[in-house]
């Protein structure tokens, strides 16, 4: 019986040994895997945002800002770096912000003093605008060509 025991002791220790180890590089191989497939996600995620982002603006209907648009405006701006009408990187900025108006710019500006202006694009940038009518409740769709306009009243303070 004694016999018995320590012949069956012995393989389970050695069984424990090599099952610790494989653990442990299973345990490598997933952290590997894992690292790809966040990646392989954050990548699918990306092109989801940007198939969701094709298909409103599809579905929207193009109208031009002027001055006598109202300021309250709810305000989805999506930026994308082109080159050549070339997508070069993609910034998604889903963050819903007023812009009020410029009283000196055509067009306008957010924080961050960029100005929407109708002309004096910035090249290599488009900003697209999903903008809410809070009045009607209801999508425009404003597609603009931006630029950083630094001597803009903007960064004097909002009238």
């Amino acid at each position: 019986m004694s016999h018995k025991t320590c012949e069956n002791t012995a393989p389970q220790v050695m069984t424990d040994n090599i099952s610790d180890s494989s653990n442990t590089q299973e345990i490598n191989t997933e952290d590997y895997h894992q690292t790809l497939s966040e990646r392989d996600s954050e990548t699918a995620e990306t092109e989801r945002h940007y198939r969701e982002w094709e298909r409103q603006k599809n579905e929207l209907q193009k109208v031009e800002y002027n001055h006598c648009h109202p300021l309250n405006l709810s305000v989805s701006i999506y930026t994308f770096l082109t080159r050549s009408d070339h997508l070069l990187d993609m910034k998604l900025a889903p963050t819903h912000v007023v812009l009020p108006r410029c009283p000196e710019c055509v067009g306008f500006c957010n924080d961050d003093n960029i100005c929407l202006p109708n002309s004096y694009p910035l090249p290599t940038t488009t900003i697209y605008i999903i903008a809410v009518n809070m009045t009607t409740n209801k999508p425009e769709n404003h597609q603009r060509q931006a630029k950083y306009h630094k001597s803009c009243v903007c960064s004097k303070g909002i009238e």
